[in-house]
């Protein structure tokens, strides 16, 4: 019975394991990697081992499933004619860059510390290897996959997948079985599998997908993608290749799909929670006292590592003929160590020396780490270690004030996504002059080949808010998607002018505050205004006055600003003002008081809550008459998530 049950044990400790890492992250404000890989350590052999009695290949299988998952994700964002633009970078950075980073280390170790070509040939191989699954996540997060420095890093990414087939066949192989003959046959195998895969299939998928979409059924479309990507995954890894590259072509498949974006958003869910499987697996590979008792050569080892690589992946880069600028940006994010040289270190661990192998296992789990670490400082570095690339900066403020010259009394968008969009084509159709800076690269692209006034750039920047016509312009609107951004941006526009007006977006009534303090005059909340639009349309078609309709939209923008009057969801992140329902019990502690006399004991609670209604037998009582409470009644309280409890504690029980 207990082996019946292995699975769910492990699926509890994972999804608890999660969970307790999301809950702590929130509240110390840690990237979420650095809690996952925590949780592998506490449950792993190296903490509670609470997964003593589960296969190690089960656990391998489930990670292995949250890099495919994010692979998938990267693959919906290119398409085969994408791919194609990018063979340059794939061919010649791909290779420039394992070759430097695989090579150098190969010799300094063979020359310098032991003639042991195993072993130089084992480091060399981790050192040549990046995290696909944490730059591309930080890619997405940073909403950058489509810059210049974003699909070079794909580019390679993509290429050290492809290099990591026969590094590993050579790691694995005893001298005796490596022959050129076996070799020469299994690559053979490959380019036919390859050839399937890259030239038929794309003939075939997207119009089976587009026949099960044709079910109207969002579960078929759901387990049909699924289906997909695990049939492709094993159809490469059978071949000899990986896993992962079956996902990425099956993604790039569906995105020639005009289902795109629904399939995106049906698969979202299984990213997420796979990623954290990931990322826990590899903490669970780390055993606490052995990192101790090398602590030293893996603190050693991961620093020279973060010095050399990077300016291995630039010089790489530069001799591919990619930009300064972008060449250094790459050698940030590729600058650490990846997932698969877990994988190299697993088929090399029986020829070579433990205590070595102990050592780079360690010294890839922290340069692993180091990157996204590092990338949110990544402007501060790239001051620091290169300076600016002037010519295309100055390219792109060339662009900038050519696109508002002569300009005045203009509105700036900053972040021209669908919300960004729409407010330009009203702003044209009314006759008011705009131009919008967009830091997303092939977004940028795509408009302004449609003649939109677009410029690529970033508005933290004070150069090019003044090129855009900062000085003269008469309103700014913040629309980026992301909250972070938005407050910089803000903070940015009111160092150069103090006085402009600044209209911003969130999506959550919580978010107001860190916009307001940026230095907004007003916030929408996009979830509110959506409710109020369709609150609107309704009235309209059930006949309500207009003079009604226009008072009742009014109030509603006015609530809106006061992040609070709406009831409370679920979120460990807020904790805003929101509605709570108590009903009150036959012995609750505030039957027979007045709603006075309620108000009076929940601000002796100190709890900064008031009563916002009062409902009996599904009518409203009038608070201004002062009623008394009785049995049964539901009380309306706006306060905070944090205080609920206490208020329900006060209701029922009194202070």
């Amino acid at each position: 019975m207990e082996e019946d049950l292995t699975l769910f044990i492990l699926l509890f400790v994972l999804f608890g394991g999660t969970l307790l890492s999301l809950l702590l992250l929130h509240r110390l404000r840690l990237p979420a990697l650095v809690g996952y890989v925590a949780t592998g350590v506490l449950i792993g052999p190296g903490g509670f081992n609470l997964l003593s009695g589960t296969s190690d290949t089960v656990v391998n299988a489930i990670a292995e499933l949250g890099v495919m998952s994010l692979m998938f994700f990267i693959g919906l964002k290119f398409s085969f004619s994408k791919l194609r633009s990018l063979r340059r970078h794939v061919l010649r950075f791909g290779t420039s860059q394992v070759a430097l980073c695989l090579a150098i280390p190969f010799a300094l170790y063979y020359f310098l510390i032991a003639e042991d070509w195993y072993a130089a040939l084992t480091i060399g191989a981790l050192v040549a290897m990046s995290s696909t699954a944490i730059v591309s996540e930080l890619l997405i997060s940073r909403s950058e996959v489509g810059t210049p420095h974003g699909s070079r890093s794909i580019a390679v990414l993509l290429f050290q997948d492809i290099a990591v087939i026969p590094l590993i066949i050579i790691l694995s192989a005893s001298g005796e079985e490596f022959t050129l003959a076996s070799a020469t046959a299994t690559a053979g195998w490959i380019v036919a599998v390859l050839f399937g895969l890259l030239y038929v299939a794309p003939r075939l998928l997207p119009r089976f997908v587009s026949h099960v979409a044709a079910t109207q059924s969002n579960e078929m479309l759901t387990i049909a993608i699924l289906t997909l990507v695990t049939g492709l995954a094993l159809i490469t890894h059978f071949a000899g290749l990986s896993l992962i590259l079956g996902a990425f072509i099956a993604g790039m498949l569906l995105a020639e799909s005009t289902l795109r974006y629904r399939i995106e958003e049906l698969t979202k869910p299984f990213k997420e929670l796979l990623m954290g499987f990931f990322f826990i697996s590899i903490g669970m590979l780390i055993e606490v006292d052995i990192i101790y008792q090398n602590i030293g050569y893996i603190l050693a080892g991961t620093l020279a590592l973060l010095a050399f690589k990077p300016l291995m992946v630039y010089l790489g880069a530069k001799v591919s003929g990619t930009k300064h600028l972008t060449a250094v940006r790459v050698s940030l994010l590729l600058g650490g160590t990846g997932e698969f040289g877990f994988v190299l270190l697993t088929e090399a661990a029986r020829n070579i020396d433990s205590n070595l192998l102990d050592i780079l296992i360690g010294v890839n789990l922290l340069a692993m780490i180091a990157v996204p670490l590092l990338v949110p400082h990544m402007p501060r570095i790239e001051r620091l270690l290169a300076g600016r690339d002037w010519l295309h900066e100055s390219n792109n403020l060339m662009r900038a004030a050519n696109a508002t010259a002569g300009m005045k009394d203009h509105v700036i968008i900053i972040g021209f996504g669908r919300s960004g969009q729409m407010v330009g084509r009203i702003l044209k159709n009314v006759g008011v002059p705009w131009t919008a800076i967009e830091s997303e690269y092939e977004r940028y692209r795509t408009a302004s080949k449609a003649g939109e006034k677009v410029v690529y750039g970033d508005a933290r920047d004070r150069d090019m808010l003044i090129a855009t016509g900062l000085l003269n312009a008469r309103a700014v609107i913040v629309a980026h998607q992301f909250q972070g951004m938005a407050v910089r941006n803000i903070e940015a526009v009111r160092a150069i002018h103090p006085k402009i007006p600044i209209i911003g977006k969130v999506y959550s009534p919580g978010e107001i505050h860190d916009l307001r303090s940026a230095g907004a005059d007003f916030v929408l909340v996009a979830s509110l205004a959506t409710g109020a639009t369709l609150a609107e349309q309704t009235m309209h078609y059930l006949g309500v006055p207009e003079d009604r309709i226009r008072d009742q939209m009014r109030k509603a923008k006015a609530d809106s600003q006061k992040a609070t009057g709406f009831f409370a969801s679920i979120d460990f992140e807020e904790d805003s003002p929101s509605l709570y329902s108590f009903e009150l019990a036959d012995d609750s502690a505030a039957i027979s008081m007045t709603a006075g006399e309620l108000t009076e004991m929940l601000a002796a609670g100190q709890t900064e809550s008031k009563i916002n209604g009062i409902r009996r037998a599904d009518q409203e009582i009038s608070l201004s008459d002062d009623p008394v409470l009785a049995a049964g009644d539901v009380v309306v309280v706006d306060t905070r998530p944090s205080q609920a409890e206490l208020v329900e504690k006060m209701l029922h029980s009194g202070i």
